[in-house]
């Protein structure tokens, strides 16, 4: 079949599931180094209506493929090429494309709730209508996303009704008095990026789907924050109090973690333990050493070149990690 999406006359190949799955197939054994692997290529290939959850293509080739209303949510596309892609429509919930070349890509009305979108070229790329709420963002992503009108962007913290430092000395107030002076920190979904907060005490604050890329919070009291989904990629959090803290799918990329501390504390009346929640965070290159990890939820992160010197896992839900 033809069509002009990625080239005026350009014909399209239509793969069935079996020929994608061993495609799928091959390129893991190819990223493994396992004999008769090979990178996938899927230029110009038609996956309309291929059921693609999950599906590993990070690293692949996949000029000009079409994926237009597909549900994919969870998809690996990492350092994918997807120059002149078709994700019109397309599902792809918490997928990870950082990195990915997205150059003259159309992902207008894609729903991009959770992905992952650091770090990726966007030069002309169409992101009209699409759905970035709690996505993970750069300064690119957000220029390009701001220019086509994209849903569910983080707010600008100039937006916000009071000054930052006013909202976080309220919140020190509110942990000192147990709830009954001060007002508890949300900020959910703003540009919070370059800030300070060393040595403050932000426990139970909410700041999920945030910005904090190159947060300054060395030594701060984070026990119990919910930081899902945040981008921290090189933040400072060396020292920091993370116990039971919330990071799910956290963006901590080059992030210093050093002599933090992950550990376990006794929630709710009961007296149960909960341990920070790391679940596919993206932790690659984070400096991790001395570490405290005890019974940290650690499943299907991003471990690639962390430095985990003299950390303490004991006890940590380590399953699946990458």
């Amino acid at each position: 079949m033809t069509d002009g999406a990625a080239g005026e006359g350009q014909t399209w190949r239509k793969l069935s599931a079996e020929e994608l799955r061993a495609v799928a197939d091959k390129h893991q054994r190819y990223v493994r180094g396992i004999p008769g692997g090979s990178r996938a290529n899927l230029t110009f290939c038609d996956l309309s209506g291929l059921a693609m959850a999950g599906l590993d293509l990070s690293g692949g080739e996949l000029t000009g493929v079409r994926i237009a209303s597909v549900s994919a949510p969870g998809m690996r596309l990492k350092g994918a090429t997807l120059y002149g892609a078709d994700l019109r429509d397309a599902n792809l919930m918490r997928a990870d494309l950082e990195g990915a070349d997205l150059s003259e890509a159309d992902l207008s009305g894609a729903v991009l709730h959770g992905a992952i979108l650091r770090d990726a070229v966007w030069v002309g790329a169409n992101l009209q209508g699409a759905d970035l709420m709690r996505a993970v963002l750069d300064g690119r992503a957000q220029r390009a996303a701001r220019a086509a009108v994209a849903q569910n962007l983080v707010r600008a913290r100039d937006t916000l009704a009071r000054p930052i430092e006013d909202m976080v000395a309220r919140h020190e107030a509110w942990v000192r008095s147990k709830g009954q002076d001060g007002e508890r920190l949300d900020l959910s979904g703003v540009d919070l990026s370059d800030l300070d907060w060393s040595g403050r005490n932000l426990s139970g604050a909410i700041l999920r789907c945030s910005a904090l890329a190159k947060l300054r919070a060395s030594g701060a009291v984070m026990t119990l924050i919910d930081l899902s989904l945040c981008d921290l990629a090189g933040a400072d959090l060396s020292a920091a109090d993370l116990r039971a803290a919330n990071l799910e799918r956290a963006h901590l990329t080059g992030a210093d973690l050093r002599r933090a501390s992950f550990e376990a504390v006794a929630v709710g009346a009961g007296g149960a333990t909960r341990g920070a929640n790391l679940q596919w965070a993206q932790l690659r290159g984070a400096k991790m050493s001395d570490a405290a990890l005890c019974h940290a939820r650690m499943g299907e992160a991003d471990l690639h070149q962390a430095d985990l010197t003299n950390a303490d896992l004991r006890g940590a839900d380590l399953r699946d990690i990458r």
